[in-house]
């Protein structure tokens, strides 16, 4: 629902993954989610990082140059797409390699401040991540065996290729769930640094 309120949102490329549910459909999808472009529903569960690789992969084949990661427990500032495109200018006026998080959870320590938006870390999750196609092309071909979460994979390879991990000190998504193949009880991130512009904006959001 808040994705739908996106500013913007119909000018953008969504496409979304269902891993083999036994809840949904393809009919409810369409109906959920009308702004969809593309619905690739597994044959099988593949797991949240080989879904999340297959998203890479099918992203690193298509005409887009950027993908931004929303999974499907995310809560969406509404002008989050304002705040990726800043981000992006931000980091490619300055060369740096475009790979950012606008979800700052507290779990993924800042190492240092970058700048008034952003701050540098070892790695982070992919819920709330924007990459760019470059960044993608360093890590698709390489083999992901499965050992580490698939966000830590392409972090260690982007930072072993001299790329810096980014985040913004405000969080413009919200990361409500508490259970999954990569989350544990004591890392929920629930309601603490959102950033919203309006009391307005932020019930609207969360209803």
């Amino acid at each position: 629902r808040s994705l739908g309120e996106v500013e913007g949102i119909q000018n953008t490329c969504v496409r979304i993954f269902d891993d083999c549910s036994t809840e949904y459909d393809k009919k409810y999808l369409n109906e959920k989610y009308p702004m969809a472009d593309k619905i690739t529903i597994n044959k099988e569960n593949l797991g949240a990082d080989y879904n999340t690789q297959k998203m890479f992969k099918d992203f690193a084949n298509s005409d887009n140059e950027y993908l931004f990661i929303a999974d499907s427990d995310l809560v969406f500032n509404i002008d989050i797409l304002k705040q990726i495109k800043n981000g992006i200018q931000e980091l490619e006026e300055k060369n740096e390699t475009v790979i950012f998080s606008l979800f700052n959870a507290h779990t993924h320590k800042a190492i240092e401040e970058y700048s008034e938006r952003f701050e540098i870390k070892k790695d982070i999750g992919s819920a709330g991540t924007v990459i760019s196609k470059e960044a993608v092309k360093k890590f698709i071909n390489k083999e992901y065996s499965g050992l580490i979460s698939f966000d830590n994979f392409y972090c260690n390879m982007l930072t072993k290729e001299g790329a810096r991990i980014f985040c913004t000190k405000n969080s413009y998504v919200q990361h409500i769930g508490i259970t999954g193949q990569n989350s544990f009880l004591n890392s929920v991130d629930m309601g603490i640094n959102f950033k919203v512009d309006t009391i307005d904006n932020a019930e609207a959001i969360i209803d």
